[in-house]
């Protein structure tokens, strides 16, 4: 953009024409052909196209990421609700310290991650994923319990391990790594899925050219797909369900 269009003119003169047509902005720029230069009118063209696209492209993205940050306080909002709702009646309901004392630090470590996470979801900055690889959250922060400190994890539960055996009570799982039944199997099909793709492949490959791939590298990386194809289906519901096949092998599934 040269300096006859300036960052700063553009938006002071011609934001107008963000929200118009392509066609409609080049009918009005040809109507004003005797008081514009021609290379003006082409830059101011050439500008809002980019800005659309540009806006466009943001859009998007604020939009991914939203979802994202969503599906992943999704499960979490759900644990907070319910421990909520148990704090309401615990020290009312029960007379058992320990039981009262193990849910309101729970609550208070759910309603923390709840503000931090919400924080990230305002800011738009970045997916879960790229912000847990930057923090270095175990399993790219795929579930919300990924997200609380293993210190953390272990006071709370100590908290609920020490509530009186005798005590009738359902006793609360904290930090159960659970998924809603849909989110959880849509997950595992798609992994399902690329390990059939790409062992479908492999033994394509190994049938229609078998001098090139008839050899002990391409045997392994079969077998290692098999493995994969096997703990895909043993995988339960408290699982960690990776994006990627390999991973299967960094998590200990396999």
């Amino acid at each position: 953009m040269s300096e006859l269009l300036a960052f700063d003119e553009f938006y002071s003169k011609y934001r107008r024409y963000i929200s118009v047509s392509t066609l409609q902005l080049q009918r009005e720029l040809d109507r004003q052909h005797n008081e514009m230069p021609e290379m003006l009118r082409n830059e101011i063209l050439q500008a809002v196209k980019a800005e659309k696209k540009r806006l466009h492209s943001a859009a998007a993205q604020k939009r991914t990421r939203t979802a994202l940050w969503r599906e992943l306080m999704h499960p979490l909002n759900m644990e907070l609700r319910t421990v909520v709702t148990m704090a309401r009646y615990v020290s009312k309901a029960y007379k058992v310290p320990e039981r009262t004392k193990a849910v309101l630090a729970y609550r208070g470590v759910l309603e923390k991650l709840k503000r931090l996470m919400q924080k990230y979801q305002d800011q738009h900055a970045t997916t879960p994923i790229r912000l847990a690889r930057d923090k270095n959250v175990p399993n790219d922060g795929a579930h919300w319990t990924d997200w609380i400190p293993v210190h953390i994890r272990a006071e709370v539960s100590e908290m609920f391990e020490a509530i009186p055996k005798n005590y009738k009570a359902k006793v609360k799982i904290p930090f159960e790594r659970r998924e809603a039944s849909m989110v959880y199997g849509q997950k595992r099909r798609k992994l399902s899925k690329l390990v059939e793709q790409e062992l479908n492949a492999a033994y394509k490959d190994l049938a229609n050219e078998p001098q090139e791939f008839n050899n002990a590298d391409h045997h392994a990386y079969i077998a290692r797909l098999e493995l994969a194809k096997k703990a895909v289906i043993a995988l339960s519901e408290d699982d960690y369900i990776p994006n990627t096949w390999q991973a299967l092998f960094k998590n200990g599934s396999v």
